[in-house]
């Protein structure tokens, strides 16, 4: 037997150069802070390397990336800090290898593995940060994020136009940035004295993980029609929302200051089901010829997709981010297009695009725990009568839309209960919750 063996390489080179001057004014005064001008220029670095082994049926893909950030000395220097010495900028360097495998099992099925380290900057806002009095809220410590992905696979053949794939995933995520109260302890040379003290800024202390499956089943196009049904599980966890979470406590009993308990909590906009339906169907040019429904229907293609989703975390408990989810969502986008020959390889196409077809309207929570004991102090907890209250006076125009028996006389009671009313309706039908409503879009297209 003999083995055929084929190798890609593949070999990049990154280096990217930042140019920026900088200069604040002060909110307070029309004077340029000299301070705080200057010129800086971080430096990014990369490198990959990536070979490709095809041994016929057993296919090897893998790399190495090699990645370098030089922020620049003088970034730090501020108003508060105009020698740089509550600075200490490193340079980082992070290695990511990567590689996948696939091979058949049997003559209809395949089965496939991967594996990768992928690193990212954070953005140059939280990297270069400038607050004018509490100086930079990164002392030069913030480096890269990193997430190691892992992913199996496997592909089953079911007929000629039909395939059934079940990818399972977990992605581990670390060094997101957030955050924190540290410790601080230096020299300050251009003063003569040692600087212990606490402070706050960016760090790298975020960490969450993604894990789920994605079930599929595909079929080509063929006999008039294709589909393709994706389903998704998916579960995204982490111990912070953004660069502003993670923020440190004080526990005033032992007049310490803590970090919050990393406990991984859903990512403010994690689905947990999602499924996507993709159904594609086109009149044979045949389709009931000789009848009046040939002329009218050949050559018409429909476009639909349907997507169906769980509701996503969002809203936030005391202490608990993301800790309530939305209404499922549901959503049904149409196309139809309709082609006319117009002589050899000239056609025209008029065509429909129905966005939101079922014409779906976000639903609004309906608010919950009100109480009329909440409400009832709203005219000061006594009774107003009308002729007893200015014509001008707000109170006698807006308050006594509640006076619900039209006695004259507003009680606390009535009053109470046309601010609940007030509240509901204002929470149900803001009609900016409800979503986009069905749009329908025509044209005409012309290929020759």
């Amino acid at each position: 037997m003999q083995l055929n063996r084929f190798n890609r390489a593949k070999l990049g080179v990154q280096i990217s150069n930042f140019d920026n001057d900088l200069f604040r004014v002060r909110q307070h005064t029309t004077k340029r802070n000299e301070l705080n001008e200057f010129h800086y220029q971080p430096k990014i670095y990369a490198i990959y390397a990536q070979n490709r082994t095809d041994l016929g049926d057993f296919v090897f893909d893998y790399g190495l990336r090699w990645d370098q950030f030089q922020p620049v000395d003088n970034w730090g220097i501020t108003q508060s800090d105009p020698y740089g010495q509550n600075v200490s900028p490193q340079t980082f360097t992070e290695l990511s290898p990567r590689f996948d495998v696939a091979f058949p099992v049997t003559d209809k099925s395949q089965v496939r593995f991967s594996y990768g380290a992928f690193t990212q900057l954070p953005s140059f806002n939280a990297l270069f940060n400038y607050q004018e009095f509490g100086g930079s809220s990164n002392p030069g410590g913030l480096g890269y994020s990193r997430t190691d992905a892992f992913e199996t696979g496997v592909s089953y053949l079911l007929n000629n136009d039909m395939v059934l794939d079940l990818v399972s995933y977990y992605r581990d995520v670390d060094g997101d940035v957030a955050t924190r109260a540290y410790f601080i302890d230096y020299y300050q040379w251009q003063r003569e004295q040692r600087i212990r003290t606490w402070s706050s800024g960016y760090v790298n202390r975020d960490n969450g993980n993604v894990k789920g499956f994605d079930l599929s089943l595909r079929k080509r196009f063929s006999n008039n029609f294709s589909y393709n049904l994706i389903y998704t599980m998916q579960f995204v966890r982490t111990t912070g929302n953004s660069e502003s979470g993670g923020s440190t406590g004080y526990n005033s009993s032992s007049n310490e200051i803590y970090l919050p308990p990393d406990e991984l909590r859903p990512a403010t906009g994690d689905r947990t089901h999602k499924f996507t339906g993709q159904l594609n169907y086109r009149f044979p040019e045949s389709f009931k010829a000789g009848t009046w429904f040939n002329p009218l229907l050949r050559d018409l293609s429909i476009y639909s997709v349907y997507q169906l989703q769980s509701g996503q975390s969002g809203s936030s408990a005391p202490g608990v981010p993301a800790a309530y989810r939305g209404r499922w969502f549901t959503n049904l986008d149409l196309r139809v297009n309709k082609s006319f020959h117009i002589g050899g390889s000239r056609r025209v196409e008029v065509f429909a695009e129905v966005f939101n077809a079922l014409n779906r309207r976000d639903k609004t929570a309906y608010p919950r725990d009100f109480r009329l004991e909440d409400y009832i102090h709203v005219t000061g907890g006594v009774d107003l009568r009308w002729d007893q209250i200015n014509a001008s006076d707000l109170q006698r125009r807006m308050r006594f839309n509640a006076d619900f028996n039209g006695d004259g006389i507003l009680t606390s009671e009535e009053a109470g209960m046309g601010a609940l009313a007030n509240a509901v309706m204002m929470d149900t039908m803001d009609k900016r919750d409800w979503g986009f409503a069905r749009q329908v879009r025509t044209g005409i297209d012309f290929k020759f």
